[in-house]
């Protein structure tokens, strides 16, 4: 009460919230000059879904604090009077009238639940549409005991430690904030700039060119196929092994100019037939023994004789002088898909072959007899031969 009776209101004050999405009483007010839209704040009941109660509905501009007195959130959570019993201040407890005769709000307190919600309008939007922030605030109270007892005056005048000490008690408003939200907004510039990352680092580029080519290009296309993914025959594979083997043996003999098998092929004959091999790229010179600049022609004669040496020390295995068959066979074989050791494996009979093996080995290497292929044979062979509508089907035919 005041000198003239009259009932004066304790504990009320005003309340700056200085940034929606987080908030601290005990901190210095935070500044939000970085907010370059409006803060749009509807305070209602929790549990109510109209947009405002009381018209309580607050507007900041860029820049600004949003300041709310605690009597709007008092109105907000249905707590109109602070003289009311406690329990008006929670709607659950309206109905029983036994509470009556409870204490006032002002002698016990009260705890405010602030529940704020920040947002766009629609996260969605563009940069150029609405980029207001609308926050929604929910209060809810609670009857409880919010004592505070501060120490205002005192007064020690010995050493002994006697002496006087006031203290005040003070029953108030509690508050108690929560926040949530999104904030966001869609950005071309910054959708652009993932998109073409995404796209590098995928090297989707690459990927559709490859697509369009292998494809997309009718003939070429199965013939870009065929370069790129190489169509493996086990079976095939041995029989171009086995033919490419007698062919470098046969190759040997005309080399050396003998069918015997210790006849080894020298250095002298090796610079001969690598001579005569590179002849067509070899340079020429003129009357003057100039050489004669032409593109075609680039090798030099000592270039010749260094790679020369390098393939005669690279044929001569064991290092004896001289090249045997078998070394030069095997350097004619080097580059095969399939080596000789794992063709032998094919046909071991007491190899273990593994299930997943057996199951994915679609390979016959079991020896028919000339009947049994006579008959495979003409099982497989077309009744009649289709006739190719163009040139392109001869093509792919062969």
């Amino acid at each position: 009460m005041d000198d003239a009776g009259k009932l004066k209101e304790r504990g009320s004050s005003n309340t700056q919230v200085y940034k929606p999405y987080t908030i601290d009483m005990n901190e210095t007010p935070y500044d939000i000059k970085e907010l370059d839209h409006e803060v749009i704040t509807s305070l209602r009941r929790k549990g109510q879904k109209d947009a405002t109660v009381g018209g309580h509905t607050f507007r900041s501009g860029a820049g600004q604090a949003v300041s709310i007195p605690v009597s709007s959130f008092l109105e907000a959570a249905g707590v109109g009077n602070l003289d009311l019993p406690s329990m008006y201040s929670n709607h659950k407890y309206i109905a029983d009238t036994t509470l009556q005769s409870s204490a006032a709000l002002r002698a016990t307190g009260i705890n405010l639940a602030i529940s704020i919600s920040c947002a766009r309008k629609d996260v969605s939007v563009f940069e150029t549409q609405d980029m207001n922030i609308y926050c929604d605030m929910f209060a809810d109270s609670e009857p409880t005991w919010t004592t505070r007892e501060d120490g205002v005056h005192d007064e020690f005048v010995s050493r002994t430690g006697s002496g006087i000490l006031k203290t005040k008690k003070q029953h108030g408003v509690k508050l108690n904030f929560r926040f949530t939200g999104r904030l966001g907004y869609f950005s071309t510039s910054i959708f652009l700039g993932s998109l073409t990352s995404a796209i590098v680092l995928l090297e989707l580029p690459g990927k559709a060119v490859m697509l369009l080519a292998l494809f997309c290009l009718g003939l070429l296309s199965r013939v870009y196929y065929s370069c790129q993914s190489q169509r493996l025959n086990l079976r095939h594979q041995v029989h171009g092994f086995a033919a490419r083997l007698i062919n470098a043996k046969k190759s040997y003999e005309a080399i050396v100019k003998s069918d015997k098998m210790d006849t080894h092929l020298d250095r002298a004959t090796l610079a001969k037939e690598m001579t005569e091999s590179f002849h067509h790229l070899c340079e020429e010179k003129d009357e003057h023994g100039e050489p004669i600049a032409d593109p075609n022609k680039p090798l030099q004669k000592e270039e010749l004789e260094k790679m020369t040496e390098l393939v005669y020390q690279g044929l001569d295995a064991d290092h004896e002088g001289s090249i045997s068959l078998d070394e030069y066979v095997d350097a004619s074989t080097s580059n095969e898909v399939l080596r000789v050791d794992q063709i032998v494996q094919f046909f071991d009979d007491q190899r273990q072959r593994s299930c997943l093996e057996k199951l994915f080995d679609d390979a016959k290497w079991d020896i028919e007899t000339d009947e049994e292929l006579r008959k495979r044979r003409k099982k497989d062979l077309p009744n009649e031969t289709p006739r190719p509508a163009h040139a392109a089907d001869i093509f792919m035919n062969l």
